[in-house]
């Protein structure tokens, strides 16, 4: 019986359709839960809004991968720069303990150790510039230029043989450039 009808409910009529009050008591949410769940209709998402979100997925996916390729490929090549700097300070340390009036002759192309110096491990070569215009000070640079795990190579040496050629000198100087050049003045004593 409903409560329109009779003006009393029992409780088989706790969540009647027809009346507009709602029942009080313990067991009154749970009979309308139960009630929300048998009548209503099921919800999914749809095709689009499926689609929306693998895109945004891909396109996040896509970056991070991105990123991670970037991110090696930098990690490579501090490396290598670091490998490069120690084997410039190194051959710039053998230069300082060299006899003075010895280096411009000794490290100029053809001298003996000569003007140019091997990185095993990144493949690379290492030229050494001196200008001795000054005999009392000598301006020493080394320019080291390398090959990495990609094939790229560091530096305008683009065969890695320590000399200059024309289509080399991407900037004009007249000398070989790198991403790692040390120079160094070094006084008669």
């Amino acid at each position: 019986m409903c409560c329109k009808v009779g003006g009393r409910k029992s409780s088989k009529e706790i969540n009647c359709r027809c009346c507009p009050q709602k029942a009080k008591g313990i067991f009154a949410n749970q009979f309308s839960f139960f009630h929300f769940l048998s009548k209503k209709k099921l919800q999914a998402f749809t095709i689009a809004e499926l689609l929306i979100v693998v895109g945004i997925l891909a396109v996040v996916i896509v970056g991070m991968i991105n990123l991670f390729i970037y991110t090696s490929v930098a990690a490579a090549l501090a490396g290598n720069k670091t490998v490069a700097v120690a084997a410039a300070q190194s051959k710039m340390e053998e230069i300082r303990n060299y006899d003075y009036d010895l280096i411009a002759v000794d490290y100029a192309s053809g001298g003996v150790p000569g003007n140019t110096f091997l990185l095993n491990q990144p493949n690379g070569i290492g030229t050494i510039y001196i200008d001795s215009t000054n005999p009392d000070l000598l301006e020493i640079k080394i320019v080291v230029c390398w090959e990495d795990k990609y094939n790229r190579i560091i530096g305008e040496d683009i065969n890695l043989n320590g000399n200059l050629e024309v289509d080399e000198d991407l900037n004009g100087n007249n000398e070989l450039d790198s991403i790692v050049s040390l120079v160094m003045l070094f006084a008669k004593k």
